[in-house]
């Protein structure tokens, strides 16, 4: 097993990574190769990078899904990147619609729907009204996301690519340090603003 290091801090053995795989061996899991990056996990200095994040699949499942690999994401307020198991033969159907509970936060966010709302002229049975009145009202506010409220996010998606890029690139480290440092305090200064718009 692993030995202690400084302040309590684990150390992994070459018998206990031994350990673990063949754990997942006896399981009948795969450790699906990762696409494109490497790393699942930052500190927030950039010092430290690991894969501490993926997939255990079983072969079975490997198989009758084509799963090809798993492709780690850009992270934006977590130290951890998003995966996303990357298969050949499913299909998944559209990307459902999500609302964003930061729009109340807009001001004119209210006004638009209401607007949006009594503006829209479907007859019909009731169920067949609201139906359509909620699918409209979907492609209104994806619009709306994007041209009025997207332009405030748009600083912190800068942020998140600043952040990602130093992740990628890892040279001088006292010298990234600084600038990590600077990318942090302005992406979080910026999540603040977006919070109370």
């Amino acid at each position: 097993m692993g030995g202690k290091g400084k302040e309590g801090q684990r150390w992994v053995t070459k018998r206990s990574g031994t350990n673990f795989s063949g754990f997942i061996n006896d399981l009948g899991m795969e450790d699906v190769p990762c696409k494109d990056k490497k790393f699942s996990w930052f500190s927030s200095d950039g010092r430290s990078k690991s894969r501490l994040d993926r997939f255990l699949v079983s072969s079975n499942l490997v198989n009758l899904w084509g799963v090809v690999g798993q492709q780690i994401g850009d992270r934006d307020i977590s130290d951890h990147c998003p995966i996303w198991l990357v298969v050949d033969k499913m299909d998944w159907d559209p990307k459902p619609f999500k609302f964003n509970n930061s729009w109340f936060q807009d001001k004119g966010f209210i006004g638009f729907v209401e607007k949006e709302w009594s503006g829209m002229n479907i007859y019909g049975h009731g169920d067949f009204v609201l139906k359509e009145k909620l699918r409209l009202l979907k492609i209104k506010l994806r619009w709306w996301n994007y041209n009025v409220f997207g332009k405030i996010n748009l600083e912190v998606e800068e942020g998140v690519k600043e952040i990602n890029a130093l992740d990628n690139h890892s040279s001088d480290v006292e010298v990234e340090s600084g600038v990590r440092r600077r990318a942090n305090r302005k992406f979080w200064t910026n999540l603040k603003i977006r919070k109370t718009c």
